[in-house]
């Protein structure tokens, strides 16, 4: 797997723990009580939590079903993210909880598949985040249409806009190479 993928993992696992021991409904219940224990936990504050477990939903390049186009093998993405889950699943989970994946393979070429592997975990699994690949506006599924949180994509201001679940990208800003130039023209770096 190459090292954003594991970024964005320890990313999505660093929210889920703000997540799942936030939202506390003034009883104390959201979090767990004091302490670090687990507690109940209002399913429509953080949709995938329960007092003992946190879906995460994993998106990740079908890259089977465009064999035929191109000839990619980037390894096992499933082993990858689920070694990374047990990991740290047997040190514990987030405040208690145990990280349980839900994968689903989305083919790169085309929205269709990519709608589908949003109907899937916002609908059918009720993911508590989704971390993984989303190309161009794919994201705005999950972040726009189902309020479902969203580690991944490129945030520009466009989307942005339209965003109504929290959205974190371990991506570069659209502005990031205009930011560059401006900086190198600053320090004189163009003679």
């Amino acid at each position: 797997m190459r090292k954003p993928a594991v970024l964005r993992l320890a990313v999505v696992l660093v929210l889920a723990l703000i997540g799942a021991s936030c939202g506390d409904d003034g009883g104390g219940t959201a979090g767990g009580p004091a302490g670090g224990g687990t507690g109940s936990v209002d399913a429509g504050k953080a949709p995938g939590v329960t007092a003992d477990s946190i879906k995460i939903g994993v998106t990740y390049p079908d890259l089977e079903a465009i064999r035929d186009v191109i000839d990619l093998d980037y390894g096992d993405y499933v082993a990858t993210y689920e070694a990374l889950f047990d990991d740290i699943n047997d040190s514990g989970g987030i405040n208690g909880r145990r990280l349980e994946p839900v994968f689903v393979p989305v083919n790169p070429l085309g929205p269709e598949s990519a709608a589908a592997a949003c109907k899937q975990l916002t609908e059918v699994d009720e993911v508590f985040v989704t971390v993984g690949i989303f190309l161009e506006d794919y994201m705005l599924c999950h972040v726009e249409e189902h309020d479902s949180a969203v580690i991944g994509g490129t945030q520009t201001p466009d989307r942005l806009e339209k965003a109504t679940a929290p959205w974190f990208t371990t991506e570069p800003s659209v502005d990031l190479q205009t930011d560059a130039i401006r900086e190198f023209d600053e320090a004189d770096l163009f003679d």
